[in-house]
């Protein structure tokens, strides 16, 4: 087990080389791939600098195990900010962000030359802080960023930032965990250690090439915790008017106008469609559409474009014969949804069964009402 265990060690040290080279060529698309880069190349720097264990003098050192368990902590928080950018792009470009990770590694020339135990302490609490200071912040960014996704955008797929939640939430506990048991750790941990370490970071470089950056103003970035009473106030303050007849007016002009696009010109066939557009399309703005939807209809933009996708499969499906069948793959693209995976599960959310079941209830309907005939 311990041979297995030193393979891992250096099977994982190969993979992020390889994951620096694989994103190096990348690092220009954008920040978040940017930060990436040279977190792979810090992971890599963490696990190969645990190779000087392999020396007997080195194993077992108690300055040496703290001066490696400083530098550790650092580049978990390296990790952090990446998370912190994926969530909130160009979020990294402010110095203080680099605060905490510099700290760290300023603690160990400090404690290779006082080496007192209350630096070591202090790293670690320090460290272990802000980490679950910047997990917390990432979370709660992460249900701001949907929320604003479903009012701007009728899909989610390549934009939602589930992923970074997941490998956040799994790269964090299997960290804490490791650094709690580390002083009973075995062979057998190690080697697992190293295998959840190359199946998170392989579905974070899977998901991050992928990921299509939303780039947000600062007014937006405001809108995403907007509340009804903020735009209520604004309308009022902003035309004299009050809120009731304000909500009214914003009603009257839209609802016929959003309608009338939805069936004639079937705007939601749009895979790509946004508040954006529908918005220029009926030569009003974006705010007064959210309001409309969240306000009279008590639903997302996200959930208002995807319902008439359901429908619309539904019509589909309803024609299709055992003879002109086709697949859901294709159903799902002609209904205007973005992947099937997103269709079926909304499908489901929505008439409470999925396409496939749907599809042979029709088919059962049709030969009962025609062996009745």
């Amino acid at each position: 087990m311990e041979a297995l265990a030193h393979q891992m060690r250096g099977a994982t040290i190969m993979f992020f080389i390889f994951l620096c080279v694989l994103t190096y060529k990348d690092r220009k698309q954008n920040r978040m791939m940017q930060v990436l880069f040279f977190t792979f190349l810090c992971l890599a720097v963490g696990f190969l600098k645990d190779s000087i264990f392999l020396s007997r003098a080195m194993y077992g050192n108690p300055f040496i195990d703290n001066m490696v368990g400083i530098f550790d902590v650092s580049v978990m928080l390296v990790v952090c900010n990446f998370f912190l950018e994926a969530v909130r792009p160009e979020s990294t470009k402010k110095p203080s962000v680099w605060i905490y990770p510099a700290a760290e590694l300023l603690l160990i020339p400090i404690y290779a030359i006082f080496r007192n135990s209350g630096i070591v302490t202090a790293a670690y609490i320090l460290g272990y802080a802000a980490a679950v200071g910047k997990v917390i912040y990432i979370m709660i960014y992460a249900i701001r960023h949907r929320k604003y996704m479903h009012n701007h955008y009728s899909y989610s797929d390549n934009i939602s930032l589930r992923w970074v939640v997941i490998s956040c939430l799994i790269y964090f506990v299997s960290v804490f965990t490791y650094a709690m048991a580390f002083s009973v750790s075995t062979w057998q941990s190690e080697v697992l250690y190293c295998v959840l370490t190359i199946t998170v970071c392989s579905y974070i470089i899977y998901s991050a090439l992928h990921h299509k950056v939303i780039m947000t103003s600062e007014e937006e970035e405001t809108e995403i915790g907007e509340t009804l009473e903020n735009t209520e106030g604004y309308l009022e303050e902003t035309t004299g008017v009050s809120v009731t007849e304000n909500i009214q007016n914003i009603t009257e002009m839209i609802e016929h106008k959003l309608k009338q696009c939805m069936e004639t010109q079937k705007l939601y066939l749009n895979p790509k469609l946004s508040l954006n557009t529908v918005a220029m399309e009926i030569g009003s703005n974006t705010k007064y559409v959210s309001l409309y939807l969240n306000h009279s209809l008590g639903c997302t933009f996200y959930d208002y474009i995807n319902k008439f996708r359901v429908e619309e499969s539904c019509r589909i499906l309803e024609k299709m014969t055992d003879t002109g069948r086709i697949n859901m793959t294709e159903v799902a693209e002609m209904s205007g949804f973005n992947s099937v995976s997103t269709f079926n599960r909304y499908f489901r959310s929505v008439m409470g069964i999925t396409p496939k079941e749907y599809y042979k209830k029709c088919m059962n309907r049709k030969r009962t009402d025609s062996n009745n005939k």
